[in-house]
Parts: structure tokens; sequence; C-alpha cells
């Protein structure tokens, strides 16, 4: 009885800031729409636009308020933070790295900016595409591992051209580490257009919408890259900004936002009502915007206060693997000063070559902990990179916390919970 009063409580509560949050969200449309001129006549489309995009945010606090109801406060106002993050997102690429603006790299994901299971051992950087134009990626490679250029086809910003609402995306064509041709010095070209050959680069279809620069790096505290792209068939000057391009924009916003928080919290809604604490192959259509060379193990984690969570698994011959802890969000949780993933640079095997992986709310004096940083449940993946044989077989247990004191490999760890950090 106490647990479902509990519950009301938490239902009312969060309803109660839904309609606070709603309120505070037409007070920003009066504010955006102005009363007087343009934004007075209610059937101008830059006044609907903006509405539309007032909207698409209630709509997704509402959908983040709905999906955490009996969840945490945190996994609540990660949500609300969530919707900020990628409206930010949304906003930026629209406007400031449309194919109508010269060409640019943006960073799609990092230390603050986290959509759709990032990665901390990853730099992502992005840019829009003409498919009738022709690019050249410059860069220089620094310390990165692994370098991928993947271009994708569809619409990328999930309007809803097709009754899945995932606009038909897709990768048209890719170049990694093993295809660019680098120089003594790291750096390389890669070419992109309707007419390049694939042995100059990737040829571009009518539908190709994004390019995306993945690389990977030992310590996701340094990341070092130089990226550029420049489009070379056109030298005119980029024209003013339009009011169709704005409407556009702000239309493309609105949808990107809905159902970004539709698509990615339904995907996680699914994983959590699978059995937790295991990892199984990661189903991929085609349509995630994954990467060609990367395969995954994932699901969903929930670990009590005194709770442990044991990984053992025998890492196979692959250039890069990394293990990973996420919200409820498809976020990774903050890595700039706790260790919330591992990958094959930094892990600790045993003398047998197994690698044992702890996930706990604090440190057990252990090489390989995962801390939780604060969460009690979420997604996690092991992610494989150029894996060229089976994926491998995870052994993963949960155990009282008291128990690891019996693990034979205990030692004194730093904060990062890896020796010699």
């Amino acid at each position: 009885m106490n647990s479902d009063r509990g519950f009301i409580m938490k239902r009312d509560t969060v309803a109660r800031r839904t309609r606070a949050l709603a309120s505070a969200l037409a007070a920003v449309a009066l504010l955006i729409v102005p009363t007087h001129g343009v934004g007075s006549d209610t059937t101008d489309p830059l006044a609907a636009a903006w509405s539309e995009l007032v909207a698409a945010l209630g709509e997704a606090d509402r959908k983040v308020a709905s999906v955490t109801v009996g969840e945490s406060e945190l996994d609540r106002i990660e949500g609300q933070r969530y919707v900020s993050r990628i409206t930010a997102l949304a906003l930026e690429r629209v406007f400031e790295y449309s194919p109508a603006r010269p060409a640019g790299f943006y960073e799609l994901q990092g230390p603050v900016r986290k959509y759709a299971g990032d990665n901390p051992d990853q730099r992502y950087h992005s840019a829009s595409l003409d498919p009738r134009g022709t690019y050249r990626i410059r860069g220089q490679r620094g310390n990165a591992m692994l370098i991928e250029a993947s271009v994708y086809g569809g619409d990328t910003q999930f309007r809803d051209g097709r009754t899945d609402g995932k606009g038909g995306r897709r990768l048209v064509g890719y170049r990694d580490e093993s295809t660019i041709p680098f120089a003594a010095d790291g750096s390389f070209e890669i070419l992109l257009g309707p007419g390049v050959a694939a042995s100059a680069g990737i040829r571009l279809d009518p539908d190709a919408r994004s390019v995306l620069m993945r690389s990977y790096f030992a310590d996701p505290r340094d990341k070092r890259i130089t990226l550029d792209i420049q489009r070379t068939d056109i030298s005119e000057p980029t024209a003013p900004l339009t009011a169709a391009q704005t409407i556009d924009a702000l239309r493309g916003t609105a949808a990107f936002v809905a159902s970004s928080v539709r698509i990615w919290s339904d995907r996680v809604d699914s994983l959590a009502r699978t059995t937790p604490n295991r990892l199984n192959p990661m189903p991929n259509a085609g349509d995630l915007l994954t990467p060609a060379g990367v395969r995954y193990l994932e699901g969903y984690w929930r670990l009590g206060r005194d709770e442990a969570m044991v990984i053992e698994f025998r890492p196979p011959e692959a250039p890069y693997w990394g293990f990973l802890i996420m919200n409820r969000w498809m976020e990774s949780l903050e890595w700039r000063d706790r260790r919330v993933s591992i990958n094959n640079l930094g892990a600790v095997p045993d003398p047998a070559g197994r690698v044992r992986i702890v996930v706990a709310h604090r440190d057990p004096g252990l090489p390989n902990w995962i801390d939780t940083a604060g969460h009690a449940h979420g997604v996690m993946s092991l992610r494989l990179a150029r894996l060229a044989g089976a994926l491998p077989q995870a052994e993963v247990r949960v155990l009282p916390f008291e128990e690891l004191e019996h693990f034979d490999d205990r030692q004194t760890t730093t904060r990062h919970g890896g020796p010699g950090e």
C-alpha cells in the first residue's frame, strides 16, 4: 500500500511539473513570436514554424515524463537535459551547418553533447551534404587508432516521411583506415561526390545527406585529430538566409527533437523489458546510423545499492573493443573525471588472457572497475571494431558487493579505476 501511494505521489508530482513546464513553454512562445509585425498573423508561416517547434519541445518533455514515471528523479532531470541537448544539436545542424551554408564539420557527440550511444573513446565530426556537390575532406589523424568516414542517406533529421518515422536512413558508403591513404605524417584526403571513383573516395547517391567522421582513441581524455571539409564545385558566396530556409530549419528541428526522444526512448524501453544484466548481439536493420566495421553486444543493467555486476569474457582478435555503461537516455555517463568505460588498451587481463570488468556504485579495489556515477540502471554495450570472427561470449553475474572482497586480485586503485592512471 505504501509503495502504491509513493508511486501515485511521484506520478502526480511529475504531472504537475509537466504542466508547469508546458506553461513556461507557452510563455516562451509569446516571447519568440512577437505580438506585432510578422508574428501577429497566426497564419504567417514563420510564426507557425516557431509554434511547431515550441509544441515539439512540450511534447518531448511529456514523453520524458511519461517514460520516467516510477523511475528516479535523476532519470527525469537527465531526460530534460537530454531534450535541451538534442534541441541545441538540431538548431546548430539546420541553421549553421545546413547544405546551404559553407561546408564545415560540427561535433555531433562529445563531453557535453551526448546522443544515441556515444562512446567516450571516440570523436564524432559530422557535416551536411548536398548530394549534387563535390567535397574534399582533409585531415591529420593525430593519435587516433582508427578512423572511418561514413556517408549516410535518407532523412537523417528523422522527419515522418515514412510510417516508421525514420526517413529511410541508410549507409551509402564508407572508408576506414585500411583504405584511406595516409602520408608519413598522418595526413590524408578523401573526396566525396556523385562522380567520385571508389578508389578516390566515396560516391554520393542522390539521397546522400551527411558524412560522419569517427575516430577512436586509447584515452578518452586525450583525443587529438584535425579535420576540414570544403565544397569544391562552387565558388559563389553563400546567399543570405531566406524565410523558406528558416521555416524548413525550424520544422526540421521540431521533427528531430520529437522523433529522437520517441525513437531512442522506445528503443531503451524495449531493452529494459529484456532480462537485465545480460549482453546479447545487437540487431541492426541498417537504420541506426552505426558504422560499417563495428559490431555490438548490448543489454540493460540494473544494480541495487549493495550489488555489483561482474562481466567476464575472452577478448577476440580486434584492434579495438570498448565497454561502456550509459543512462536510460543512451548517454555515456560523466567520463571526464570518472571511469565509466574501458577499452582493450586500458583493461587489465588475468594471466589466462580473460578480462573481468566490475560495475559497482563504489570502488571495490579491483582492476577494471566501472563507476555507475550515481545511476541505478541504464544501457550497456560492448563494441568491437574491425572484428573478423565471432562475437565473444560474455558471462555476466550480479553479486552482493561484499562478495567482491573474496576476489584474489584486489588492489589499490585510482579514482579512474586503472593502475597507473
